[in-house]
């Protein structure tokens, strides 16, 4: 840590200030990155002093129930007390809602269980607990339960445009206004209450019904159309194997990896590991291995062949291609020299019957 206490004070506690988190969980234990920077050195740790005090988190809440505990942290330092700011807070209205797993687009487990108003109420009546003292009150609408947020964004994407969640979004409309009253009244235009989450475009028009009656502030994330569209393996495909145009589609020579194209049926692990590659901008590299695999298909005479060593989700798919084409794998190497090895299945001879 040398380099880093050799700094000016001001710019030393500006780089530790990157290192905290500017959404903080309420139900959370604090980062191990700021304890462990409470700990280093007795000056860094004295840098931590001034940089908890100008450190203002969003308190997020994913459930009323977590309110009656909300304790803001408060860190000694050479006997001083000091406290980060608990100024702006966020409440998470359907982050808690009760998963079906059999039926995670709807939250039911029938097409009769679309709203989940018990919850917008839970959060209505637990308004009195939140604190009087706050600067900054954010509402999130996320429709997406706490463990599928991790999900990738083309799924989040996806998932937000389906039209059960639309619906779902659609039909809170009531008591999510009844709550933003409630939070209105609680502090009396003395709090600015913006409106956040992750939506859909396609529920524009609900947030602008909010919106005018209430006047308030979208400050969450809009996913598009684009958003939502998975990169189709199709694509590629056509750059392993270009269709024929013009006189080559009555003859000519067949390309001898046209069979990609037109008689592999790609699994969903394929089409998923695919989309997920392009959109980490490796199209050039899934292209090359399709060719690849696609080759040492046709190659009937070659019984192994061992490929370069890639990143962990291009091994991936370069498995599942594999399997597709009735190829056989196996890993070899270590660490960043992890590579796959293709080979044949064996050919099953039946039993000469006596």
């Amino acid at each position: 840590m040398a380099s880093l206490t050799g700094l000016p004070t001001e710019l030393r506690q500006r780089i530790l200030s990157i290192a905290l988190s500017r959404v903080k969980d309420i139900n959370m234990q604090p980062p191990r990155c700021l304890i462990n920077l409470l700990h280093i050195n007795h000056r860094l740790r004295l840098d931590m002093g001034p940089v908890l005090d100008l450190w203002n988190p969003i308190h997020h809440i994913s459930s009323p129930k977590l309110l009656p505990s909300f304790r803001p942290w408060i860190f000694t330092i050479d006997g001083i007390p000091v406290q980060p700011k608990g100024g702006r807070m966020c409440i998470d209205v359907f982050c808690d809602v009760k998963e079906d797993n059999t039926a995670w687009p709807c939250y039911s487990v029938d097409e009769s269980h679309s709203t989940y108003a018990l919850v917008a109420a839970a959060w209505s009546n637990a308004v009195p607990l939140l604190p009087t003292e706050i600067k900054e009150l954010y509402v999130d609408i996320t429709p997406i339960l706490a463990r599928r947020r991790r999900e990738h964004r083309l799924i989040i994407g996806k998932f937000l445009r389906h039209r059960r969640v639309l619906e779902f979004v659609s039909s809170h409309f009531e008591e999510i206004m009844e709550l933003l009253s409630i939070l209105q009244r609680r502090y009396q235009g003395t709090v600015p209450i913006f409106l956040t989450g992750l939506l859909s475009t396609k529920s524009r028009s609900f947030v602008e019904r909010i919106s005018a009656v209430d006047g308030l502030e979208f400050r969450g994330t809009w996913f598009t159309q684009e958003d939502s569209h998975w990169p189709d393996i199709q694509e590629a495909l056509k750059y392993v194997a270009p269709p024929p145009k013009g006189k080559a589609k009555t003859g000519g020579v067949v390309n001898p990896l046209a069979y990609l194209r037109n008689l592999i049926k790609w699994s969903d692990g394929t089409k998923w590991m695919y989309a997920k590659l392009v959109d980490m901008g490796e199209f050039e590299n899934v292209v090359m291995d399709l060719r690849l695999l696609g080759e040492f298909r046709n190659d009937t005479e070659r019984l192994t062949l061992s490929i370069s060593p890639a990143s962990p989700s291009r091994r991936a798919l370069q498995h599942k291609i594999a399997k597709d084409l009735g190829l056989e794998t196996r890993s070899g190497g270590e660490g960043d020299g992890r590579y796959i090895i293709l080979s044949r299945k064996p050919l099953v001879v039946p039993a000469a019957k006596c």
